[in-house]
């Protein structure tokens, strides 16, 4: 995965500028021990972990930027989601070296939303959820650049696609109060949003659809960073919709007719027709020219 966990906590590296990093203090998002029938471990656990995060969250303050990252490290190895989102802040935004490291970035938020699956999800901190996606958001679009990030992305979007799942399960949405409601339609935005850009980066023209329109389909959510994204995928609709061959989709040389979206989209225009026939392909599309055009037979 590029730069993963282990390699993040060995290369770490004293950060460049200041930042200020709020860490709840109401919840830790801590995977339990399942393993250990004894609650007072986990209790234990939960209390030292919470430390952990006031004491990092201190050190971040004071610009003891390495203190603090150790004591996210430790927090993060003992299952705390929150302290692993705030690892992928902190390399997000290029805290530890001179510009940010995306790919450490996402490691430690693909590690987050694993410890946020491990868990029941009516137990899952939805504002913790929200940053995750609000941030691999601004990840997929600068990672996208690069056609070797797609493993790392594709790998990110099983983990969202399971989220999304969940979010959507009715007892989940039944427990929400409407403000974490709003954020629950907020973060699948988010998420759809990366399904779709990553899917129009590969070509992928049925994905892409599928992603913008769930966007527009949720709805807008009084987040702002949700609902620009809802924005931009009209914008995106519509620039698509521009490409889509506006006449009959059967091949006029073979009579292949597009039943699907996709199919339509791979149609060929023929140009020397002023783009008013389509072919299915190369070859049909070579054969209409010498017949029609050329009156070769």
């Amino acid at each position: 995965m590029g730069s993963g966990f282990s390699q993040c906590a060995s290369s770490l590296r004293k950060p460049c500028r200041p930042s200020i990093i709020t860490i709840s203090q109401e919840t830790t998002s801590l995977v339990p021990d399942f393993n250990s029938h004894d609650n007072n471990i986990n209790l234990f656990t939960s209390v030292f972990v919470t430390n952990l995060l006031e004491t990092a969250e201190y050190k971040l303050n004071s610009h003891e930027y390495n203190k603090s990252i150790n004591l996210l490290l430790r927090a993060t190895q003992l299952g705390s989601a929150c302290a692993a989102t705030k690892l992928g802040s902190i390399y997000l935004n290029g805290f530890t070296t001179t510009s940010p490291d995306y790919n450490s970035a996402a490691a430690y938020y693909f590690i987050a939303l694993k410890f946020t699956l491990m868990i029941p999800h009516s137990s899952w901190d939805i504002d913790i959820i929200l940053d995750i996606v609000c941030a691999l958001t601004k990840l997929y679009n600068n990672l996208l650049s690069n056609p070797k990030n797609l493993d790392i992305l594709n790998h990110g979007l099983k983990l969202m696609s399971e989220i999304d799942k969940n979010l959507q399960h009715p007892y989940f949405i039944r427990i929400c109060s409407y403000k974490q409601n709003q954020k629950r339609r907020a973060s699948r935005i988010h998420i759809n949003y990366c399904h779709a850009i990553t899917a129009e980066s590969k070509g992928d023209l049925l994905g892409t659809l599928k992603g913008f329109e769930e966007c527009e389909l949720i709805g807008q959510c009084g987040i702002e960073s949700a609902d620009k994204l809802i924005k931009k995928s009209y914008v995106c609709m519509q620039r698509l919709d521009s490409t889509r061959p506006k006449v009959n989709p059967i091949c006029i040389q073979c009579n292949y007719e597009a039943k699907d979206l996709i199919d339509i989209w791979n149609l060929l225009n023929c140009t020397k027709c002023n783009n008013n026939v389509v072919c299915c392909g190369r070859e049909c599309l070579n054969e209409h020219i010498m017949i029609t055009h050329l009156g070769r037979p």
